[in-house]
């Protein structure tokens, strides 16, 4: 049966401490099919690496909070300038239930920083405490059994209006040169503890409801709904909100202020509506300089852009709260983002798609560990180029992303993996943003429209409401498109385990053939070379031929580090560009473009013998043709010719079946019949 524990904060010890690929299809469509090209492949980078790279972590939790309702009075806080405030900035009360996720729970133990504990109680009795540096620690009446619950009770004091908790009165205000008081939190990552005790951990999610004492005039916001207001004599008011479906403590936001609402709705073409409502000061509504009816203009149709690709939004409601002063730009909690004031300026949209987006990526499926955290702002950071190709099309989608990309670069090769990055380098804009939206992205690119949006919906219905780890997404993509181009195995470990990206190198030669054909040599090297960099990563590579106001695509798979290719074409080339439509995160560089005409380029023409040697009477022999040539011929030992082939570079394959076991010569000859290569082999 379920014991009650009920806290009050003693002191837990002090510490403050292009275009965009719409339509294109899939990278299978254009692929370069050559058999040794896939068998260079193999074995691409080592199974056992990627086998340890992505295990779906066991966390060893041992509660899971089910809900949380809070009390807050904020009325000193936002009445008493910072300098006149005492120690206990504002006070509060959490009554948590909790279930146990291990047998013999003796100890209950939750995050808490730079908070005064005044009492503590377990199923309505009063009992001891301890605390630490950054936890408090509660001695249970009774141990608990798994899957059974208890209720707590915590009376504290929070310590500090200047991280996570913010406040500012009049007087603060006025030196700020902001028009009202405000107060407001801020949490990610682990900053809820500095103001809430609480397991503050993004794998669990609770119901939260809130309870704010304010003074008279000013405004609740959190996440959810506003549920009543309570007058508190004539001078404040206590006023509550609660959010029906669970969220994690980082996501989770209380702010104060003299705020008006402009609301909006988002109708769905097919039925069901979606109320947004936005909180902002009055002078900034419909101001000169700062505007919020401007600035959110486009909102609803964010929502059209993303339901699209992700499926339906997933929360009853959705809002923006402005706060200032504060150094962000703003923060997706769940349901009711957080907003800069200076975004209200009108120009920063795509921060709003951002934040937007997270309420699918992290807000819906949160990251399982800070990790994972590339899942939450990488599909979000994905995502500002999805509104803008949604709205201003392919050239809009495109220049985000380029946007991205040299930020990414200013380091590149130096930045961090993706995957499991520090904590101390979470929100590393280079890395956490710029290349994870890339890398979702990439993903798009190489399997297309038509199966990539597919898996995304897949993965988030199926954590819908829940956690995810990238070993998740990793097993989605698997099962949904178990043929890409490059395994998923191979392209998570190059892309997030390990760091950087690949840097082409390319020359280029044409020959001329005969008859108005050309072929184009085109060597590629990668020459990234930095600590826990890949070379090379295996990646389907585009190139295209430039010339006479015509084009030629060949896409190919490049998985050594080195990589010629030779390329058919019906006009002279005066440019060659390597990924042409930014399919990859990479550096390109094409040095020399040259050509040679008529002999001399037949002349440059190679032909060697490829497969096993003596061939055995029956298989095919196989030529490779580098460079260019007229004809492949095949002479036996008396001269007589068995074989005679138009030969263009690649792979040449001669049957033997009619042939006599015994030599035999293979030979390029010029259209003058002057041999240019030649090639002896025995057919056994």
């Amino acid at each position: 049966m379920p014991l009650i524990l009920i806290a009050m904060l003693v002191l837990v010890t002090a510490a403050s401490a292009q275009h965009p690929v719409e339509g294109k299809s899939a990278y299978h469509d254009a692929f370069f099919l050559d058999p040794h090209l896939r068998e260079a492949v193999m074995p691409m980078h080592p199974p056992a690496l990627v086998s340890t790279a992505f295990p779906h972590k066991e966390l060893q939790e041992r509660i899971d909070v089910i809900s949380y309702d809070i009390k807050l009075d904020w009325y000193y806080a936002l009445t008493t300038p910072s300098v006149l405030r005492g120690q206990r900035k504002a006070t509060g009360h959490v009554h948590a239930r909790i279930r146990s996720m291990v047998n013999g729970l003796d100890t209950l133990v939750l995050d808490a920083i730079a908070l005064t504990v005044d009492s503590v109680f377990v199923g309505g009795e009063r009992v001891p405490f301890s605390g630490s540096v950054t936890v408090l620690r509660i001695p249970l009446p009774v141990a608990v059994a798994a899957d059974d619950t208890i209720d707590v009770d915590v009376h504290y004091a929070i310590r500090t209006s200047d991280r996570a908790f913010y406040a500012f009165s009049q007087e603060d205000a006025n030196q700020l040169s902001l028009p009202h008081p405000i107060a407001f939190t801020f949490n990610e990552p682990e900053d809820a503890r500095r103001w809430l005790p609480c397991h503050d951990v993004p794998s669990d999610k609770a119901l939260f409801t809130v309870d704010v004492r304010v003074p008279a005039g000013l405004t609740v916001v959190s996440n959810g709904t506003p549920q009543r207001t309570l007058s508190d004599g004539d001078t404040a008011s206590w006023q509550s909100w609660h959010h029906p479906l669970p969220m994690p403590t980082y996501l989770f936001a209380v702010n104060a202020s003299d705020y008006v609402s402009y609301d909006q709705v988002y109708r769905r073409m097919f039925g069901g509506e979606v109320p947004i409502y936005n909180y902002h000061w009055g002078m900034d509504d419909n101001g000169v300089f700062f505007n919020a009816r401007n600035a959110l203009r486009n909102i609803p149709r964010m929502f059209e852009a993303f339901e699209d690709k992700y499926g339906e939004y997933p929360f009853p409601t959705y809002g923006h709260v402005t706060v200032a002063p504060i150094q962000f730009g703003g923060m997706e909690h769940q349901s009711m983002s957080t907003i800069n004031r200076r975004w209200l300026m009108g120009d920063v949209e795509t921060g709003y798609a951002h934040e937007l987006a997270h309420q699918w990526f992290g807000d819906m499926v949160t990251c399982e560990t800070w990790g994972d955290i590339w899942l939450n702002e990488g599909g979000a950071s994905f995502s500002e180029a999805v509104w803008l190709g949604f709205s201003e099309g392919p050239e809009g989608y495109r220049r985000l992303l380029a946007d991205r990309r040299n930020v990414y670069m200013r380091n590149g090769l130096a930045e961090p993996p993706v995957y499991d990055i520090p904590m101390a380098t979470l929100f590393n804009e280079a890395t956490t943003y710029c290349k994870s939206g890339w890398v979702y992205h990439m993903m798009r690119r190489m399997v297309g429209d038509n199966a990539f949006f597919p898996a995304i919906r897949i993965y988030l219905q199926r954590h819908r409401l829940s956690t995810a780890q990238t070993a998740d997404l990793l097993e989605t993509m698997q099962g949904r498109i178990p043929s890409a181009v490059v395994p998923w195995e191979t392209f998570f470990d190059q892309w997030l385990v390990k760091a950087g990206h690949p840097v082409f190198v390319a020359d280029a030669v044409q020959n001329w053939l005969a008859d108005g054909q050309y072929v184009t040599i085109v060597t590629v090297a990668q020459t990234q070379q930095a600590d826990n960099v890949p070379n090379p990563f295996i990646v389907p590579l585009t190139i295209r031929l430039y010339g006479q106001g015509q084009t030629k695509d060949t896409t190919v798979l490049m998985s050594t580090s080195n990589f010629q290719v030779d390329i058919a074409s019906a006009f002279v080339i005066d440019s060659v560009q390597l990924d042409p439509d930014d399919d990859l995160l990479c550096e390109k560089t094409v040095n020399t473009v040259s050509s040679v005409e008529g002999d001399d380029a037949v002349a440059t023409a190679t032909l060697r013998l490829t497969g096993s040697h003596p061939v055995e009477h029956g298989m095919p022999a196989q030529f490779v043709v580098e460079g260019a040539a007229v004809t492949l011929q095949v002479v036996d030992a008396m001269g007589r010719q068995v074989f005679a082939h138009d030969a263009v570079p690649g792979i040449v394959t001669v049957p033997t079946s009619t042939m006599v076991p015994g030599l035999y010569v293979a030979r390029l000859v010029s259209s003058k019949s002057e041999p240019v290569s030649t090639v002896t082999f025995i057919v056994r």
